[in-house]
């Protein structure tokens, strides 16, 4: 959800990262359920492949989508554990 795939002129697909900006607390909700995914553990150190410094970034680098969700003026409506 926080990316989305898209053919280039060149006719390859790629990713890229949408623009985080919900509407509505039922957005948000969901941005802040694949968040709190993508911020576990398991994910930031690529079940312990990432090295401690690229756990960090990846970690820092969803951190501050959290951040803008939160400068929207929304919280998330159910309990989170890595944020």
């Amino acid at each position: 959800m926080l990316e989305e795939n898209y053919k280039t002129s060149s006719g390859k697909w790629a990713t890229r990262e949408i623009k985080i900006n919900p509407m509505n607390q039922k957005q948000a909700d969901k941005f802040f359920e694949e968040l709190e995914y993508r911020m576990s553990d398991e994910y930031i150190y690529c079940d312990g492949e990432a090295t401690e410094t690229d756990a960090q970034y990846l970690y820092n680098h969803y951190l501050k989508k959290v951040k803008v969700i939160k400068k929207l003026g929304f919280m998330p409506s159910f309990k989170t554990y890595n944020y």
